[in-house]
């Protein structure tokens, strides 16, 4: 008698866990084919680092098999041909989410509506193909893992890669100085008490102002990152680089990192600003160690396509209350990061240079914890965070007393990490061996001439930034220059404090100067622009402020006596001679004769 061939239940052979793990590992994957192509052959900023591109599957991993457990459960408790159709329906729809996504020009709804339809199709064809889904499940799991654990070693190896390249690097003199360069993003000036603002935000940069050089009026290249970072790279204006908020900087000229890496130094950065400042804007060059993305839970969230999505929606954000970016790393991790490598380097008497971005002022404006309440509550009510930059007119004046208010307590914050750096340095014993630059990319606005954020205007807010530099050995203790000067002279300042030859073929002419002068600070023309030979510049010089607009619109302050840029001198007609000895200044510096402020 023949024992008949037992019908297996709807829901035997295609396991949900499995199969959403599969699922997640088959769509992280494609999502690293996708941003390969975008990268090479596109050559599209991917905001991801390839060296974390095994991180990709892993988060799929989570925002799938979560619900392939759910599932998992309820198939066993309902095992019928109808679960495995929700099984089928609810995994491939998450998976399409995340490919649509990929490209979220489409937008949210009609991303949605593609992904059910195509789940409900494909949801069809495999509970039809259940058995040979099965199988291809169990042949190519194990494979698909291992490509995975390929990408993760190919992290490894180019780490690896970068501890061998060091250690076989030529090394400069023991007794050249270490250099650190660090910038805060998005401080302006006029709220650092250093300067006199009324709230104790930089006590401690107050104190090692005074064992250093202080700049009353450092003005930076460009009123947004990428320009003013690499105008301090590179020593030269905005309007000479090309960079634009699509462009990176490219190879035209060197950095103070390639040259000072090509003189035997240890170059190193260490970056939270993950928009303008990573490997993919150029300012990478010539470092050996650049710390810009870094393995982390909310890096893992931020890489993956269906994290971002769900990162988009200003109703969730709202719903949990969370407001910032996942990925953002506070000055105290970028501290870390710092600390780690510098001890490296001074065990292997390594001269270095360091450069360290601190991103906590950048909105939205999120105070640490313990800092949130630093100066009180500017308003009885309060407000969350903006995720993303806001116009003048969608703030009350509360909530931008609110923001202000938020803002200086992360700049307090912020000086209590310079305060830990410079300690740090202190306590390996090579502070007063060091040339150490604080200053900033530019400033930010808070509802000066109408306007908020920053990268929108050539305003004093926006330009006038902090700038402290100290070496005891050739910077005298309390030295205070108050002529205006430009952040593109840094790069032949730290070749002349290092004792190096002259820049090493970098523009721009030593701060030094200054202090050499017995104090007398004789007044130069500073140039800012946004970007382009031909788009918005300011010059200050000779006591003005003077601003060229697009189409050829035109304000001049005076830069000693309204520096809240209150009153446009274009507008209430200042005399011929004034004008005439302007224009002679402007024309040096702009390189061509200006247009005639007076019709």
């Amino acid at each position: 008698m023949t024992t008949p061939t037992p019908v297996p239940r709807p829901t035997e052979g295609l396991q949900p866990i499995r199969l959403a793990l599969w699922i997640a590992l088959v769509t992280g994957l494609a999502e690293v084919l996708v941003r390969i192509f975008e990268k090479v052959v596109l050559h599209r900023v991917i905001h991801t680092a390839p060296s974390l591109f095994w991180l990709i599957p892993i988060a799929n991993i989570a925002w799938i098999g979560i619900p392939g457990v759910i599932l998992a459960v309820m198939a066993r408790v309902w095992p019928s041909r109808t679960t495995l159709r929700v099984v089928a329906m609810v995994l491939s729809f998450i998976a399409y989410v995340a490919l649509v996504h990929l490209y979220p020009s489409i937008g949210f709804k009609a991303t949605m509506i593609l992904s059910l339809g195509l789940a409900a199709r494909t949801s069809v064809t495999m509970v039809a193909h259940a058995r040979r889904l099965t199988q291809l499940v169990n042949q190519s799991l194990v494979w698909l893992g291992l490509l995975v654990v390929a990408l993760f070693g190919g992290s490894a190896w180019g780490s690896f890669r970068e501890s061998s390249d060091a250690g076989r690097a030529a090394r400069a003199g023991r007794n050249a100085p270490n250099i650190v360069l660090l910038v805060l993003d998005t401080v302006r000036g006029m709220n650092l008490s250093l300067y006199g603002y009324a709230r104790e935000t930089s006590p401690a940069l107050a104190h090692w102002a005074e064992s250093g050089a202080r700049f009353d009026e450092a003005i930076a290249t460009a009123p947004w990152t990428l320009p003013s970072h690499a105008g301090m790279f590179t020593g030269r204006y905005a309007h000479e680089l090309g960079t634009s908020f699509l462009k990176p900087l490219d190879g035209t000229y060197p950095t103070v990192a390639e040259r000072l890496s090509a003189l035997g130094y240890a170059t190193g950065g260490f970056v939270a600003n993950l928009d303008y400042t990573s490997y993919e804007k150029g300012l990478s060059r010539g470092f050996q160690h650049y710390e810009d993305y870094v393995v982390s839970w909310g890096a893992m969230v931020q890489c993956s396509s269906i994290g971002r999505l769900l990162l988009d929606r200003s109703s969730l954000r709202t719903l949990f209350k969370y407001y910032d970016n996942p990925d953002r790393r506070n000055a105290a991790e970028v501290n870390e990061g710092f600390f780690r490598w510098a001890g490296q380097m001074h065990e292997q008497q390594r001269p270095f240079f360091a450069f360290l971005n601190y991103f906590d002022a950048h909105s939205p404006y999120i105070p640490t914890k313990g800092y949130e309440r630093k100066f009180g509550a500017a308003t009885g009510r309060q407000y969350h965070p903006r995720w993303q930059d806001h116009k003048f007119s969608d703030l009350t004046a509360d909530e931008i007393a609110w923001n202000q208010a938020q803002y200086d307590g992360i700049l307090a914050y912020m000086d209590a990490q310079v305060e830990d750096l410079l300690n740090h340095l202190k306590g390996l014993g090579i502070l007063e061996q060091s040339i150490v630059i604080i200053t900033a990319d530019h400033g930010e606005q808070f509802g000066e001439h109408q306007l908020v954020s920053h990268g929108n205007s050539l305003y004093l807010p926006l330009l006038q930034v902090p700038l402290v530099i100290r070496f005891p050995s050739r910077v005298p203790a309390g030295a205070r220059i108050t002529s205006p000067i430009s952040l593109r002279d840094l790069p032949a300042t730290i070749f002349d404090l290092a004792g190096l030859e002259a820049g090493q073929g970098l523009p721009g002419r030593s701060l030094a100067r200054f202090w050499g002068l017995s104090g007398l600070h004789p007044a130069e023309p500073v140039r800012s622009s946004y970007a382009g030979a031909d788009g918005p510049f300011s010059v200050i010089s000779a006591g003005k402020h003077y601003i060229r607009w697009f189409k050829g619109k035109e304000e001049l302050y005076d830069f000693g006596t309204d520096p809240s840029e209150a009153e446009n001198m274009v507008a209430t007609r200042p005399s011929a001679a004034e004008l005439t000895a302007f224009r002679k200044s402007l024309d040096s510096i702009v390189g061509r004769p200006v247009a005639r402020l007076l019709q």
